[in-house]
Order: structure tokens, then sequence, then C-alpha cells
């Protein structure tokens, strides 16, 4: 299980430009610049990350057929028992709290581990214990011992800008680690339209084995967790050769998911109960807004912490927490990785005027209402029989299944805490009265759902 061969591919010509004016480049004997001393310090914190299924689940480095065959050698002899745990490894992490053995990575590298070891770049192998992870931002928390380790530090990702340079550092096809170099192509990206994404594209080869490694600037500080890449036929996954468009969670995002997984073991999202739309040169021409970026507010829930604090229709959030807002998509980030009763200090414009308007963020559970009771024009007694048992809370992606009662129809049908229910019959619900409405529809119903990082579909008669 060693990982760390020694493969190490330094700077490519693009980067040594760089490395000549960067003040992380130094000088060798020769007079070539280098960023050797930079990665020095900094490798010895990623590490390779390895986990343990049952034989009957497929590791993530053994769904493509084409890198299958880097690890047939370490196969399970025939006839081994079904049940027997094998280690092999899966991807990469960065130690950032060396005191307290703190390793960041990716989600989707150890949400079916049943057993998870870190191993360093000097061969030492760590039983890691599983803190918490949020599938919605594809963050993972592991705990080992600390003793000897070295952290990377951590820098501001919002200072990044399109063209810097940057490294990213990790373990592909668990052939070692291995260090790639390339720029920032672009910031602010999604790349699918469910969970919290806000991901810096960099053209650094990324390839499987890279997730939850490290991205760093020239001066070695963290800017973000290596998560993605866009394979050659236009999906996203783990392709069989780089084409130069990865994706990595940057720190601002990352640095938040980690403070709550470390308070509470789990991601706890705020909301502040709004919908809004981007703010687009055309939509600021038509309209003639002063601006041609931001998050214009198209609806306030009744009741919620947006209406208290006075907000309105029509206000365009340009800020929050000093941080500059460039849509709804990153309005909705900023917001759900914000602490429960906290405080999102908003600037808007309104007319002419620049306000601001300081809202409490609140739980998710704080809009919560119960579908099966009917309002007026709301659902039918039969709709309230197929949503009997359901606790649901609005949120800006749709509606959020707070219980689901073993007891009851939703629960019968597929629903469990937890779900985002993303529409009915191919039509988006954002709030529980609108979820109640579709489903008190006559004929049948086919209920879109976003469960971890799965989408799946239940039909209701």
């Amino acid at each position: 299980m060693n990982w760390f061969g020694g493969l190490v591919q330094g700077c490519g010509a693009l980067v040594v430009a760089a490395c000549l004016a960067g003040a992380a480049a130094a000088q060798a004997p020769a007079g070539v610049a280098t960023l050797a001393p930079m990665l020095a310090r900094v490798t010895p914190g990623v590490v390779g990350i390895s986990i343990g299924q049952s034989a009957s689940r497929a590791n993530p480095l053994l769904a493509d057929p084409f890198f299958k065959r880097f690890f047939e050698e370490n196969a399970p002899p025939r006839g081994a028992p079904s049940g027997e745990v094998e280690v092999r490894p899966a991807g990469s992490g960065v130690i950032i709290d060396a005191r307290d053995g703190l390793v960041v990575t990716n989600n989707h590298v150890v949400q079916e581990a049943t057993r998870i070891v870190v191993v360093l770049k000097d061969r030492r192998e760590l039983e890691a214990r599983l803190i918490g992870r949020d599938p919605a931002t594809d963050v993972a928390l592991l705990k080992i011992a600390s003793g000897g380790l070295t952290e990377v530090p951590i820098g501001d990702s919002d200072q990044l800008q399109v063209g810097d340079f940057v490294v990213a550092i990790g373990n592909p096809f668990g052939i070692g680690q291995t260090v790639t170099s390339g720029i920032v192509s672009a910031l602010g990206r999604g790349i699918s339209p469910e969970g919290y994404e806000d991901y810096i594209q960099t053209d650094a080869a990324i390839n499987p084995g890279n997730s939850g490694g490290a991205l760093v600037d020239l001066n070695g500080r963290l800017v973000g967790i290596n998560t993605a890449i866009l394979s050659g036929g236009g999906g996203q996954g783990r392709a069989a050769g780089n084409i130069g468009i990865g994706f990595a969670v940057p720190t601002s995002m990352s640095r938040e998911v980690v403070a709550q997984l470390l308070r509470h073991g789990e991601m706890r999202r705020g909301r502040i109960g709004v919908q809004t739309a981007d703010v687009t040169p055309r939509l600021a021409a038509e309209r003639r807004l002063p601006l041609t970026e931001g998050a214009i507010v198209s609806l306030i829930e009744p009741g919620s912490p947006a209406e208290s604090a006075g907000l309105k229709v029509g206000d365009i959030v340009v800020r929050i927490n000093g941080r500059t807002v460039r849509g709804t998509a990153d309005l909705r980030n900023r917001v759900a990785l914000m602490a429960v009763d906290s405080t999102a200090d908003l600037l808007v414009h309104r007319g002419a005027a620049q306000v601001r308007v300081p809202i409490k963020v609140a739980a998710v559970t704080a809009a919560t209402a119960r579908a099966g009771a009917a309002a007026p024009g709301g659902p039918t007694a039969a709709a309230g029989a197929d949503l009997a048992g359901l606790e649901l809370a609005g949120d800006s992606r749709g509606v959020v299944v707070v219980k689901a009662d073993p007891a009851g129809r939703g629960h019968a049908v597929g629903l469990r805490a937890g779900d985002l229910i993303l529409g009915v019959n191919r039509e988006p619900v954002t709030s529980p009265a609108e979820f109640a409405r579709a489903m008190g529809r006559a004929g049948e119903k086919v209920i879109s759902i976003l469960r971890g990082e799965s989408k799946l579909r239940f039909v209701v008669g």
C-alpha cells in the first residue's frame, strides 16, 4: 500500500515564467527557477486515502475499465469470503491541523468506507476516524493520531484571480504522490444544478485518485480541494484522460464546512427565506439597473427572517458580509454555509440608494410546515394521505424532508429524512405549500429528489 513512489512532475514550461517572477520561486545552483523548496514544505501535508469496503462494493478507482488494470494484481483471491474487507487507494487528503490530526478530503472518496487509512509521505499508515461529511459540497473531515505531522497552511481563495498560477498535489491512480501545475482558468463554476458549488476551475492535471488532494498557490497556501474533472464526453467524473478541465472546492467554502463538521458532526445549513434571480446585462438594460451582477430578490417568504429584517422584492443583493455576490448561486452558497443564528449582513441596491440589511440566519427547520395540513387553495384529502407523516421545510433549491414517519405514506413511497424534493412531474417546487398543491393534482405523480449525490424518482399513483 505504498503510495509515494517518487513520481513528481515539476514545473511545466508554462509555469517557469511565473516561477521567475513569483515570490515562491527559488534559484537552483545553476540559476534555474524551481518550485522545489515550496513543494518540500507542502507535500508532506498531502496524504493518500485508502479505504476498506466489503467485497460487494466497488472501489471508486475501479469504476472505469481503463485503469482497473492498475489494481488487478491486488484483487482478492477467488473464493474469498464475500464480507471480507479490502483496503485500497481511493483518493487523497490534506492535513489542515497537525496538532489535532485533522485531514480534509472529498465526501465521495470515503462515503462507502468501512475502514479508512491515511498514508503519509513518509509511508506511515494511520487509521482514521470519520468526523463528518457533507455530500452537497463534497467535503469530508477525518481525524488521525497527531505527532510528526505537517499541515498545509490555508490561504484565502477569495483573493484568487483568473490567470493565477496554481499547483495540484495528489495521488492519481494510486501510483504515488504527483505534482502538476497550471493556472486558475475560471472562478465560481457550477457543474450541476444540485449541490452547493462555487468551484475553482484549473488546467492543472487532475486525474482519478487526485480527489481530496491539494490545490495550492505558488506560496504553498491551500486554496482548494481537488474534487472533479470534466470528461472528454462532456460529463463530470473520473475521465480516462485529463482534458485540462478540473475543479476544486475553494477554501472559503471548505473552511466553513469543516467548522460545522467539527462542531456538529454534520452540516446544518442556514436560510433567510428569499428567492432570487441573477442580474444579467440584459436584465440590467431592460430595467435600467445600475449594475450588471448580483442577485435580485423576486420573492420573500411570509414570516421569514428576510421579511422581518425589511428586505424587499426588487432589492439587488451585491454583497454579503463584505464579500461580492455575483448571482443567485453565490448568495445561496454564502447563506447556506453560515451558522444558524449568525447574521448575514447584506448590502443591497434599492432604487438609487445602497441599503445595509442585517438578517439573522435561521435553520432550515425554522420554516417547517406539516405538508398534510390543508390551507386555502391547498391540498386535497388525497394529497394529505399521500403526504401524511412528512415534515417539510422550504429551501431555495426545493423542499427538504425534515422527518419521514416510518408509518406514514411518504415513507412508504420512498421519501426519507434529508431528501431534497426538486419537483413533481418536472415542475420545480420550493415550498411545502407548492409541493402539497402539486401532489393534490389528479393522476400519477413523479417526484424528483436529490439524495446525497444521487438523483432519484418515485412514482405515486
